[in-house]
């Protein structure tokens, strides 16, 4: 386990901010997680040593500031390094960590653009490289939904794009196979409603794309994610705050211009994040895969419960093949290897 000074995990405690934030997994092609999370005021690596990640070595990439930060995202590039972005309150702005070596050694810490930043999802191009999907506030509450396109596999430098001026709060792309990359995301603030918004690239570059409402959300929803199916068919997981329902919606078509949602756990609470993906080796249509926290308390983080849930098609509160439980983060390091 990572440690820091008693120091900072004082004053953590005294502000009442969680120690660890944000947690984020990618699969070696070997089957060995690598994940990414905000500790204290750090962003670290924890690279596993085996398929079940039962031990491994922590390294810290960055510093981010205290209770700032995060929000990283891993991926694997084509010679095996991850790349990370991220945010840090230290430098206002969206990062990228570029890892030196597969094991992450070493690596720079690169600043791509400034601004106060949320929700980065990186994706690796069939190119090797990096798209990154992320919001950026514009004042008055509002957010924007961008997308920078890396020129290289190391990111060295890139192009920023607004895709949406009303997209918001979270986002999560994902590269279909042989097509442009989509975009899941909310538009949020005081432009207009939230809503669950899907957003279509014209090309790998994304320099130009089209945008479609699928529903309407609550207020602040919340733990985006998506993957796509083996028919080429999106689908969305998310935390809706005011029913504390975790919630999916299952694309119709690989455009996601249809659709249909379901409640998929009536029982969350609090939802802190949700992670989506595909699980490997069914024959009979596709099993997903969910791990997301909950407050079992309401008000209580230390009383979270980290879940990992797996259901049928089509999948529901009704067609749940398993739910399994642990307490605070002890069950972090598990999900990974079976889930994305």
């Amino acid at each position: 386990t990572y440690t820091e000074s008693s120091a900072a995990s004082d004053v953590y405690k005294r502000q009442g901010l969680p120690f660890v934030e944000g947690i984020t997994v990618a699969i070696r092609n070997n089957g060995k997680p690598v994940l990414v999370a905000r500790y204290l005021a750090d962003l670290v690596l924890f690279d596993c040593d085996s398929i079940a990640c039962l031990s491994g070595t922590d390294r810290v990439l960055d510093g981010l500031g205290l209770g700032q930060g995060s929000q990283a995202s891993v991926a694997i590039r084509l010679d095996g390094r991850p790349i990370i972005s991220y945010w840090t309150n230290v430098d206002n702005g969206l990062k990228v960590y570029d890892c030196a070596d597969v094991a992450c050694t070493t690596g720079t810490a690169r600043a791509l653009e400034a601004g106060t930043m949320s929700a980065t999802r990186v994706a690796v191009r069939a190119d090797g490289r990096p798209l990154i999907s992320y919001s950026i506030s514009i004042g008055g509450g509002a957010k924007s939904l961008k997308l920078y396109s890396c020129s290289d596999a190391n990111c060295t430098s890139g192009v920023g794009r607004v895709l949406d001026a009303d997209g918001g709060s979270d986002s999560s792309i994902s590269l279909p196979p042989a097509s442009a990359p989509v975009i899941a995301y909310f538009s949020s603030g005081d432009r207009r409603a939230d809503q669950l918004k899907f957003y279509e690239c014209a090309d790998a570059d994304c320099a130009s794309g089209s945008a479609t409402v699928l529903t309407n959300t609550p207020n602040s929803p919340s733990g985006l994610s998506m993957v796509i199916r083996s028919d080429g068919k999106p689908a969305i997981a998310y935390y809706n705050p005011t029913s504390q329902v975790l919630k999916l919606y299952d694309c119709g078509s690989p455009d996601c211009r249809s659709g249909t949602s379901r409640d998929i756990d009536s029982d969350v609470n609090s939802g802190f994040g949700v992670d989506l993906a595909i699980s490997p080796g069914r024959s009979a249509g596709d099993t997903l895969m969910m791990v997301y926290s909950r407050d079992t308390s309401g008000t209580n983080s230390s009383e979270t419960e980290l879940v990992l849930f797996s259901c049928s098609d089509p999948c529901s509160e009704s067609s749940i093949l398993s739910r399994n439980f642990a307490l605070s983060n002890d069950l972090a390091i598990q999900p990974g290897a079976s889930s994305r």
